[in-house]
């Protein structure tokens, strides 16, 4: 998951295409994602779009926070 999911930006090895699983991959990831944000920040230029379901998942999960659990207990856990 490279894209941003609205505000939420994923950053870490994991998120880069040559060194997926290392720790360079972690820096330049870190790097190239501040570099996007400070764009879009101060520039207006935002280069990736958000994720085309996040407004459907993000109001999946208000939904689900919102209705309480009349099933579990106060004491579950």
């Amino acid at each position: 998951m490279k894209a941003p999911v609205g505000r939420v930006y994923f950053i870490g090895e994991h998120t880069s295409e040559h060194y997926n699983g290392y720790v360079h991959g972690a820096y330049l990831a870190g790097i190239h994602s501040a570099e996007m944000m400070i764009d879009c920040i101060k520039k207006g230029m935002c280069r990736v779009k958000s994720c085309p379901r996040a407004h459907e998942i993000n109001h999946a999960v208000e939904e689900e926070v919102r209705e309480p659990d009349i099933r579990r207990e106060p004491d579950d856990c």
